[in-house]
């Protein structure tokens, strides 16, 4: 794990994969869709960046805090 992340890859997928859940388990999970985690793990700047700014940086963090609970 600690390689991928050293080599860049995405933190949220990386940690998802780690801990065995497909994106369908995760998304459900923190209540958002599928294809919007796609879109975050994939880093698609449109949404993606949508949600580290602005008013809600803190929606970002729940993928990773729930991950490693």
């Amino acid at each position: 794990m600690a390689d991928r992340l050293a080599n860049g890859d995405n933190a949220v997928r990386v940690i998802r994969e780690w801990r065995d859940m497909i994106q369908g388990e995760l998304a459900a999970a923190v209540g958002i869709s599928q294809n919007y985690l796609s879109e975050i793990e994939t880093g698609r700047p449109q949404r993606a960046r949508r949600i580290c700014s602005g008013n809600s940086p803190a929606r970002w963090a729940v993928p990773i805090d729930l991950l490693i609970e």
